[in-house]
């Protein structure tokens, strides 16, 4: 199997991933912290992971630059989840 077909497969598992469990828990997680709700130890965990395997993927990313838009919000996204996150706790909140 050569990287380019061993990339696309793991591509269309993350993105299975991504639309199916991590684009939806993220989107959930952020209207949470914007209405004020802090992150749970299980919310954080969740992040953790996600997080790691987002750096993970970097690699993979750079090889295929259709893709590093995608990545750039997904990124983007967790960061302001975390960056709201932060703020709750910081005003007391957790």
């Amino acid at each position: 199997m050569n990287t380019n077909s061993s990339d696309s497969a793991v591509l269309t598992v993350l993105m299975r991933r991504l639309a199916k469990q991590r684009l939806p828990r993220a989107q959930a997680l952020l209207t949470q912290v914007e209405n004020g709700i802090p992150l749970s130890e299980y919310d954080i965990a969740f992040l953790e992971h996600v997080l790691a395997d987002t750096r993970a993927a970097l690699p993979l990313m750079l090889r295929n630059p259709a893709y590093q838009k995608l990545y750039a919000q997904i990124i983007l996204l967790y960061g302001a989840i975390s960056c709201r996150a932060l703020d709750l706790e910081q005003q007391g909140k957790r």
